[in-house]
């Protein structure tokens, strides 16, 4: 479980691209990374979304090394600068 680890702008376009998403999965994702900042397990989750376990585990984890990558990739940028 990772409580907080959003940002409150991260929080701000996640709401956005939630309202504007027609794909269910990914809106079910968006749901599941929200959900989990506000403290729910991922068991928890996984019955709100009729999912399982693993899949909320994988949708949090890939969104937080994603955004990783991305910070790591800006902070090399500005260090060859």
């Amino acid at each position: 479980m990772h409580k907080g680890f959003l940002t409150q702008q991260e929080i701000i376009t996640l709401r956005v691209q939630h309202e504007m998403e027609m794909d269910g999965v990914k809106a079910d994702r968006i749901k599941a990374i929200t959900l989990a900042d506000e403290g729910y397990t991922y068991s928890e989750i996984a019955k709100f979304l009729y999912s399982d376990e693993v899949a909320v585990r994988h949708y949090v984890d890939d969104y937080i090394q994603s955004r990783n990558n991305k910070l790591n990739a800006d902070q090399n940028k500005k260090l060859e600068s």
